[in-house]
């Protein structure tokens, strides 16, 4: 670290030194998980190397980090003896808020005679079956998170389910 450090220093402006702080940064983030002094080094290298391919690299890097994300997805259907996981992947969002509507999909194709635009379904009109608020575990500011969630104690049971989860402006479901 010192000698990254040092390079940075001695070598202001030029590629050398924006290399050195670059890499000086992605130990603090990669290797120490010291997000904060990551940061902090990222904004340095922004600062003191703007215009140079390190510098702009940093400045996507540090982009990324302070936006804000939120991905949900089931990644199959489970069966009624398996345990069904919703993946949430998010960055920057302390808390989710989830709401789950029963769906009778024997109704739907009867109806529609075919699962086509299922995913545009206009849900909100509807009241959810069940609706709560969650923080997220181990939340860190700045982190990318991926999280399993078991939402078997909050349905009845075997069927078809739309859950949809909400944090900071952001709304995804599945």
């Amino acid at each position: 670290i010192q000698r990254w450090k040092l390079m940075a220093l001695r070598y202001p402006g030029q590629n050398m030194g924006g290399k050195a702080q670059l890499a000086l940064a992605k130990v603090y983030l990669d290797k120490l998980k010291d997000l904060d002094q990551g940061t902090k080094e990222l904004s340095y290298l922004i600062r003191v190397f703007p215009y140079n391919y390190y510098g702009r690299k940093g400045r996507s890097i540090l982009y990324k980090m302070k936006k804000k994300f939120l991905r949900v997805e089931t990644k199959r259907v489970y069966t009624t003896n398996e345990k069904p996981l919703l993946h949430i992947r998010l960055r920057n969002i302390p808390t989710l808020s989830f709401r789950i509507y029963k769906f009778d999909l024997k109704e739907y194709f009867q109806k529609k005679r075919s699962f086509a635009n299922i995913e545009n379904l206009l849900i909100e009109v509807v009241a959810p079956y069940k609706k709560f608020n969650k923080a997220v575990p181990r939340y860190r500011k700045y982190e990318l998170l991926d999280h399993a969630f078991d939402f078997t104690k909050y349905t009845s049971g075997a069927g078809a389910y739309i859950i949809s989860v909400e944090g900071a402006q952001f709304k995804a479901r599945t």
